[in-house]
């Protein structure tokens, strides 16, 4: 797990290890896709299956196929809050960057001294 606060106790974000992380849920998503794909009623033999066991295989597919597609979504909602949020500290950092460079006497010209989260 990444270090999340700094010397000073700030939370700070890697956009490398927040990438690497983004990766991680698009692989496993990539596997429930291909678990999806496993588990569709065309799959199950259908010539040696009788009556209901036939139904209830295809009702289970059904059943699994509904929350693979519920966690596929929650995966991509996860993804796109952790871009999100790089992109929010990005626009932080570079409007600090840029009150801090404004100030002639090379201190900080805001109030509040400085971010803390």
């Amino acid at each position: 797990m990444a270090k999340l606060r700094d010397a000073n106790g700030r939370i700070s974000i890697d956009e490398a290890e927040a990438e690497a992380e983004i990766k991680k849920i698009e692989q496993v998503k990539m596997k429930l896709e291909e678990v999806q794909k496993l588990l569709t009623p065309s799959k199950l033999d259908s010539k040696r299956m009788c009556g209901e066991t036939f139904d209830a295989l295809e009702e289970v597919f059904s059943e699994f196929s509904t929350e693979l597609k519920v966690l596929k979504g929650a995966y991509d909602a996860i993804s796109t809050y952790i871009r999100n949020t790089v992109i929010i500290y990005q626009d932080l950092d570079r409007d600090y960057a840029r009150k801090i460079s404004g100030n002639s006497n090379g201190g900080f010209s805001g109030s509040g001294g400085g971010r803390r989260f």
